[in-house]
């Protein structure tokens, strides 16, 4: 059962063990965490799910037009808004009672895209995870393409139906996701690409849960690495 960490305006539902070594850092949406935690089975790494961040402010890197009639526009709030998460993550990890020696951030459609420009202004988090990320954004795919990623391992995985899409920008995700992949390896980061089953909400909890496997085995491995080293 998730530890409820009250934060203010947001709050963090905490999944972790006494002395975790690492942590993973998760936004994906209101959903409940409890099934994809059930799914993922036992994991290493902490996992904590950020819940109450507004997803067209805080997660996107810069203004564009909304993508929904009914929808807000997106108005780029990312960089303020990881600044708020790196000063709520020490809190997190006092109340937790962990120091953990590797960070990862994760997160689905929005929140990948969040996870993934963050490694391009900090190195805080070297392990990254996009699930269903919203790849298609716009000026992302030319951002990636030309700006430094300072992650060491990047994790992405998309459904397959996730391009069969009548909003025109969703439809290109696939093709936009290509791009930045093939951006990261020509930046030299290590990364992994799985093609799931279902679209952008169907097998939801199933991807998320594969991505929490897929980030926990990458970051043991670079805990491992670290230790062998000598690093902190």
């Amino acid at each position: 059962m998730a530890e409820y960490i009250d934060l203010g305006e947001i709050r963090a539902a905490a999944y972790a063990q006494a002395g975790a070594g690492s942590v993973i850092y998760v936004h994906a949406s209101k959903k409940d965490p409890e099934p994809v935690m059930a799914l993922a089975g036992p994991l290493d790494s902490a996992v904590v799910w950020m819940e109450g961040a507004v997803w067209e402010r805080d997660l996107t890197p810069w203004p564009a037009e909304r993508a929904f009639r009914r929808g807000e526009d997106y108005t780029g709030g990312a960089g303020e808004y990881l600044q708020k998460l790196s000063d709520n993550m020490r809190k997190v990890e006092q109340a937790l009672g962990i120091n953990p020696v590797v960070r990862a951030l994760v997160g689905y459609s929005l929140g990948g895209l969040f996870s993934l420009y963050c490694s391009y202004l900090t190195d805080a988090y070297p392990v990254i995870g996009s699930i269903s990320g919203s790849m298609w954004y716009d000026g992302f795919r030319e951002y990636a393409a030309s700006h430094t990623c300072r992650a060491k391992y990047v994790y992405i995985s998309l459904g397959r139906g996730e391009s069969h899409n009548k909003n025109p920008r969703f439809s290109t995700v696939a093709e936009s996701t290509g791009a930045v992949k093939e951006a990261l390896e020509k930046n030299g980061v290590k990364t992994r690409f799985e093609w799931t089953g279902g679209d952008h909400r169907r097998m939801v909890h199933e991807r998320i849960a594969a991505g929490l496997r897929a980030m926990d085995s990458a970051v043991k491995a670079l805990h491992l690495n670290i230790n062998r080293s000598g690093g902190t």
